[in-house]
């Protein structure tokens, strides 16, 4: 991460600042310098916030889905030579509940590779959840115990 901002996403803030949408090549120009590590934390929060504040557009998420799979790691199995299905199913834990709890997309997995069909198993926020426990004490969410929650009428 570098101490002063990229360009991009100098732009793409100040844009944000200015409640103004951000065009298709400025919000994936933003995004590819937040994904390659060249944004700070500081700057990944404003980005995230602005682009919270205005509404994201149709544009501007289809332009981070883009450099999203451009990114992205292909993975290219051998499907079909056991006599199986040649399709993949692609299913996606984020582990990042933390709970004594089963994992239910594994689970799902195996219920389906014991089906027959081939199975792509990947995880989305463990990594985020990890930093966020070396940051809070055990049991707190954003700095509340999680055995006294801030409203109970939302739980069920």
């Amino acid at each position: 991460m570098t101490a002063t901002m990229t360009s991009a996403m100098s732009e793409a803030l100040t844009w944000l600042a200015e409640d103004r949408d951000l065009d298709s090549g400025l919000a994936g120009q933003a995004l590819s310098e937040l994904m390659e590590g060249r944004a700070s934390e500081s700057q990944i929060g404003a980005f995230l916030m602005g682009l919270r504040a205005k509404g994201e557009t149709v544009g501007e998420i289809t332009a981070f889905a883009r450099i999203m799979r451009e990114k992205s790691l292909r993975i290219r199995p051998k499907l079909g030579a056991t006599g199986r299905s040649p399709l993949l199913t692609d299913l996606c834990g984020t582990g990042g509940a933390h709970l004594k709890t089963f994992n239910v997309s594994t689970i799902a997995a195996f219920v389906v590779a014991g089906a027959g069909v081939p199975v792509a198993k990947h995880g989305g926020q463990s990594r985020s959840h990890e930093r966020l426990r070396q940051r809070r004490p055990a049991g707190s969410i954003r700095g509340q115990s999680a055995s006294r929650p801030r409203d109970r009428r939302t739980l069920h």
